[in-house]
């Protein structure tokens, strides 16, 4: 039993140390890597081209070498360009070389470099040039306007490149047309290059201009008479219409009542086979008028006189002095003047006609009249005041008793007077030194007509005799 377990012992101590040894050996193994001991480390290297740019021009552009910016090769390493990239039409290309790291033996050792790129760009630009054709203008005749070619205004095609003017545009009937970009560029191999190049168009317009035509419709005037005035008569006041067309007007203006009316026409260009042309012309009208004026009628209105009375004066009698109405024709008095104090007026009148149905046709009527006169006089009023006598007292003596003795006032109208007074030892005259006629208006208000009458008067007398 004593020997049995001092085997166990050792074989444990064994296995121990074993352990222990392999993983130091695992540990001291992944230093080595991880400082390049065992496997070495690639050295970084960052390789750059330019971006290059230029105009088309038919002629290649060749990329360029990569070159370090960062990082360097080892001793008797070199970096060797195998080819470049070449480019010739318009476009954007990457500017990326093949290459490689030999030694000194000519071995390629790129694997032993972490390579970075920082490759730049190929650019080909469109050639700028700009194309030119003059627009021309000239009045229709039947034939066709035509563009004339076009050509490079500014800017320079590449060696060997022909600018090919292509078809032309025309325009026959009136109205505008682009002169359209109808041409190509081609290069010595015969070779549509037109892409390769940036191109502006100062292309003009084609136009055609209508043929101006210019027609007047005749005039015609006459008084009323309910019939209805037309006048299909016209003249041509400007240019003309090509041959073998023919020019046709109709004046279409029909009217009967009073006014001032454009003759109006319609006009129409037809070709020899009778197909509508009118839309070649310019067609302007000048317009005539067809005027009907009303009938004359010249009237007296009526004169009228009387006192003033307190109410208005208006007179509605006239006469027809001259113009005659239509038969079933009536004229009424619309309006006439109206006088409400004393003084004249001219009677002035508003008159209507009217057919025998009933219908207002006053417009058909250039109605003129002379006035009569309304004339409303002064009423004549006597007013008798009163007397008085007294014995002296140092106090005034007044006197406001009166009566009309003559003439009267109108209803609804009253008098208000001020008498004169007297206060010594004497006699005098009852005076009137203030008189007013007064009246309530239509509102109710106090109204002063005084201006309407001639009053006169027969004065009392007042007295005072001494104590």
């Amino acid at each position: 039993m004593k020997n049995n377990g001092k085997a166990v012992t050792i074989t444990t101590y064994v296995a121990g140390i074993f352990a222990i040894t392999s993983a130091l050996l695992v540990m001291i193994l992944l230093i080595m890597s991880a400082v390049g001991f065992l496997f070495p480390r690639k050295t970084k290297l960052i390789l750059h081209t330019d971006t290059l740019v230029k105009t088309y021009d038919a002629t290649p552009l060749t990329g360029g070498e990569p070159v370090i910016t960062f990082g360097s090769l080892h001793y008797d390493h070199k970096l060797v360009t195998l080819s470049t990239d070449e480019y010739t039409n318009v476009g954007e290309y990457a500017n990326e070389p093949l290459y490689m790291i030999v030694d000194a033996s000519g071995a390629d050792v790129t694997d032993l470099y972490d390579i970075h790129t920082d490759f730049g760009t190929i650019i080909i630009e469109r050639c700028p040039i700009t194309v030119y054709s003059p627009g021309m203008t000239k009045p229709y005749d039947g034939t066709p306007l035509v563009s004339g070619n076009i050509y490079i205004s500014a800017g320079k095609l590449a060696k060997g490149h022909v600018f090919v003017s292509g078809s032309t545009t025309s325009i026959t009937d009136p109205g505008s047309q682009s002169i359209l970009p109808l041409y190509s560029i081609i290069n010595e191999d015969g070779v549509d290059v037109t892409d390769q190049y940036r191109i502006t168009d100062n292309l003009g317009t084609l136009t055609v201009l209508p043929v101006p035509i210019r027609i007047i419709t005749h005039s015609a005037s006459k008084i009323y008479d309910g019939k209805p005035l037309s006048l299909n008569e016209w003249e041509i006041g400007h240019g003309s219409v090509l041959e073998g067309h023919q020019l046709e007007v109709k004046c279409t203006t029909e009217v009967s009542e009073v006014g001032v009316y454009d003759n109006l026409a319609n006009v129409t260009v037809y070709d020899d086979k009778k197909n509508n042309v009118s839309y070649l012309y310019d067609i302007s009208i000048i317009h005539g008028n067809l005027e009907i004026s009303p009938i004359s009628l010249h009237i007296t209105t009526g004169s009228l006189t009387k006192e003033y009375d307190g109410t208005s004066l208006s007179c509605t009698t006239w006469t027809l002095d001259s113009g005659k109405l239509g038969e079933g024709e009536s004229i009424s008095v619309i309006n006439s003047a109206v006088l409400n104090t004393v003084g004249n007026a001219s009677n002035h009148m508003t008159f209507a006609v009217h057919d025998k149905k009933g219908n207002d046709i006053t417009s058909r009527y250039a109605i003129s009249y002379a006035p009569g006169q309304l004339r409303i006089t002064p009423r004549s009023v006597t007013i008798r005041t009163g007397s008085a006598t007294k014995v002296y007292d140092g106090l005034p003596l007044v006197c406001d008793e009166y009566e009309i003795i003559k003439g009267s006032l109108c209803p609804d109208e009253t008098l208000d007077l001020a008498f004169t007074s007297i206060v010594n030892i004497g006699y005098s005259n009852n005076y009137v030194i203030d008189c007013s006629i007064l009246k309530k208006d239509q509102n109710g208000n106090t109204v002063n007509v005084s201006g309407n009458y001639v009053i006169s008067y027969d004065y009392g007398i007042l007295k005072i005799t001494p104590q």
